[in-house]
């Protein structure tokens, strides 16, 4: 019964918070869209078509991940997003990173490329799970790994949540093999889980105007009281969204 009512709660979440991402995009046929960690461009085509725009871009690590994506008319491009994206600045209008900075272990480097390649007045959407999460919290509490990582095994082979402690040229190595995995094989876990202050000052100190933040998710609580919960107190809820902005120049 408890796998069934903690299913029930990440379906619904994960529902409300999916349809807010969709209303936070702006319809604007013109537009030049980037999905950051594309994937294999499924979800890239139906941002683009909430947009209303055909020109849509993928930056993805898993080359056949990135593949699967292009016979989907994306223009995708293999990227390493801990790194300088392989785009002009001031290039995109609309940046969709979901579910991606928690993967990365450079995030402060991958919110300045999002800001570079944003035309001013572009704007952001990012997604990511929320560290301080009552859940995870709890997680902490009774000496268990918080449940949104950081996850403890980086790839089936390896033990610990050592990527912080690798050297360069270890985590180099790291980058380079999730590459080249097949697109039905895992990528890198969780690596830096952001709290919800964190990510709301991270994006201010790197220029973005912040317009719209969202919560969803106040577990064990079911929905209706999960949602009131999750509105007044987001510091503490699962899932964050915020949508930030370039600032005109």
């Amino acid at each position: 019964m408890l796998k069934v009512y903690l299913n029930y709660l990440y379906n619904s979440v994960t529902q409300r918070y999916s349809r807010a991402l969709f209303r936070l995009l702006e319809r604007n046929p013109k537009a030049v869209l980037l999905d950051a960690g594309c994937w294999d461009g499924q979800s890239t085509l139906k941002y683009a078509r909430a947009i209303g725009t055909k020109n849509a871009i993928g930056l993805e690590l898993v080359k056949s991940a990135a593949e699967k994506a292009r016979q989907k008319t994306v223009k995708a491009r293999i990227a390493d997003l801990n790194k300088k994206m392989p785009l002009k600045s001031n290039g995109v209008d609309v940046i969709v990173a979901n579910h991606v900075i928690e993967h990365l272990y450079n995030p402060h480097v991958f919110v300045e490329q999002l800001y570079r390649v944003l035309k001013p007045g572009g704007y952001a959407i990012i997604g990511t799970p929320n560290l301080a999460s009552w859940h995870n919290v709890w997680a902490l509490f009774i000496g268990n790994q918080p449940y949104s990582g950081p996850t403890v095994n980086l790839g089936e082979r390896r033990k610990g949540n050592a990527i912080a402690e690798m050297r360069s040229e270890k985590i180099g190595n790291l980058m380079r093999e999730i590459q080249n995995k097949s697109a039905g094989e895992s990528a890198l876990g969780h690596i830096v889980v952001l709290t919800y202050d964190t990510l709301i000052r991270l994006l201010k100190a790197k220029g973005f105007s912040i317009e719209t933040t969202a919560t969803f998710g106040y577990h064990p609580f079911p929905p209706p009281i999960a949602n009131f919960l999750a509105g007044i107190d987001r510091r503490h809820a699962h899932y964050v969204l915020v949508k930030a902005r370039k600032r005109m120049s």
